[in-house]
């Protein structure tokens, strides 16, 4: 490897890899050293753990009644998590067992939650919308479960960005080619051959002016 000039001197050197970067810690003494490389690993191990925890972590969860296939009303156990989004199971999870969900929705696939239209409006039912416009119908057992559940998904749900449709660059509008702008600018004065200057013009209307004098002494 290439020497570094700033390491020429030590002799013990920690290297610390990121994704895109790359550390070194140089020192003299290994005791200090390997204690650096013990007190960062651990720290490195803390921060899993806690991401680990955070995805994990339950939002919300409680029984809920969805639609199913045929319009008929199931009951579920749902839960609101960071890294698995909207869960449905058959019956509460349990640590000691794993159960696997009857419906996922991550959060990034949902659009928003809001109060159901029509008659299930009066029995305090929630639509919960995806990205592409389909969406879940549950049914709350109470208003203030309705109320939980509403600001729950739409303050942890996060959609991707829709991409704007790009407008056309605005168009100067066409100029016409020299000859006709010529052309517009005779005509416009009276006549059909090319344009004459304004000047002209007025000494024109002098020199009749003055003729009219002279025919009057």
């Amino acid at each position: 490897p290439r020497p570094i000039p700033a390491l020429a001197g030590a002799t013990h050197v920690l290297e610390l890899s990121g994704a895109s970067h790359t550390w070194l810690l140089s020192a003299n003494d290994v005791v200090g050293l390997r204690r650096w490389a013990s007190q960062l690993r651990r720290a490195h191990q803390q921060a899993l753990l806690a991401m680990h925890h955070f995805s994990t972590m339950v939002l919300l969860d409680g029984w809920l009644e969805f639609k199913g296939d045929n319009d008929e009303w199931s009951r579920g156990f749902f839960m609101l998590t960071i890294g698995a989004g909207l869960q449905c199971f058959e019956r509460e999870p349990d640590e000691q067992v794993s159960l696997q969900p009857l419906e996922t929705l991550p959060l990034e696939q949902i659009a928003c939650a809001v109060r159901a239209k029509g008659i299930d409006f009066y029995d305090w039912c929630i639509d919960v919308e995806t990205v592409e416009r389909d969406y879940i119908r549950v049914r709350p057992p109470s208003q203030a479960a309705m109320t939980r559940w509403l600001s729950a998904i739409n303050l942890y749900c996060n959609p991707l960005p829709a991409e704007e449709p790009q407008e056309p660059p605005l168009q100067p509008p066409p100029q016409p080619p020299p000859a006709a702008r010529a052309s517009a600018s005779a005509s416009a004065l009276g006549g059909s051959g090319a344009a004459r200057p304004v000047e002209s013009l007025i000494a024109r209307q002098a020199r009749r002016s003055r003729r009219r004098g002279r025919g009057r002494h």
